[in-house]
């Protein structure tokens, strides 16, 4: 079992810096990623410190890192996924440097349902699908339960959020043992006919000394996570 960070600008306007990535990765966290951009109708959000963040990660040897794109309504979907990619490319060259980038690189499409944008699941999928298309690197989609259920096409890896069981703020190990031992979570239940791989499971835990923090498991080894993430014609 393993466990990961994924973080945003926030994040650093909550006090996040290298440091803490770095006592992280001491702490066990094998992976990380980090919000990218989003590009809806009326904006277009790129995140200012996604560069220096992942530099940090890979500095502090995480293993694996990831950038996700927040995918939207109204913009098509490649034009989104080539946002991220260009983003990508300026600020943290090195994930996707040729001929095959960062070894332990993937996607996080961020599919959501907020109460100004209810986002069609057909729509993280189609990101994620020009994602590796123009990168040859996985995408995984972070989609709730929530708010899709059993409604997601495809066939990929799948992150799930359940905060059931978390408790008051703590250490992640700690808030994962109470969400484990914890009858209502049902994280790792099948949705649209898979397991999700990946669960968030705290949006309050703390990780290398930051509060506040989103954790998530994977219960694998480093060995099932990069076969997870290994992209296969």
């Amino acid at each position: 079992m393993i466990f990961g960070w994924d973080a945003s600008d926030w994040d650093h306007e909550r006090g996040m810096r290298g440091e803490h990535i770095k006592a992280a990765s001491g702490e066990g966290i094998a992976f990380f990623t980090h919000k990218a951009t989003e590009h809806s109708p009326k904006s277009l959000f790129r995140a200012r410190h996604f560069g220096e963040k992942l530099q940090a990660a890979r500095d502090a040897g995480i293993p694996f890192l990831g950038a996700y794109a927040v995918v939207r309504t109204g913009i098509p979907e490649a034009e989104q996924a080539a946002t991220a990619v260009g983003h990508v490319r300026e600020h943290a060259p090195f994930l996707l440097e040729a001929p095959s980038g960062f070894r332990g690189f993937f996607w996080q499409v961020d599919l959501e349902h907020w109460d100004y944008d209810k986002v069609d699941a057909a729509l993280g999928e189609n990101m994620a699908v020009e994602l590796e298309r123009l990168t040859g690197h996985r995408a995984v989609l972070y989609a709730p339960r929530w708010a899709y259920g059993d409604g997601l096409p495809g066939d990929r890896p799948l992150w799930n959020s359940d905060y059931r069981g978390s408790g008051e703020p703590a250490d992640f190990r700690a808030q994962w043992d109470r969400v484990a031992a914890h009858e209502a979570n049902t994280g790792f239940d099948p949705m649209s006919g898979r397991v999700p791989r990946i669960l968030q499971y705290a949006s309050d835990a703390v990780i290398g000394g930051q509060h506040t923090c989103d954790a998530n498991v994977f219960p694998g080894t480093l060995d099932d996570f990069a076969d997870m993430i290994t992209l296969r014609g």
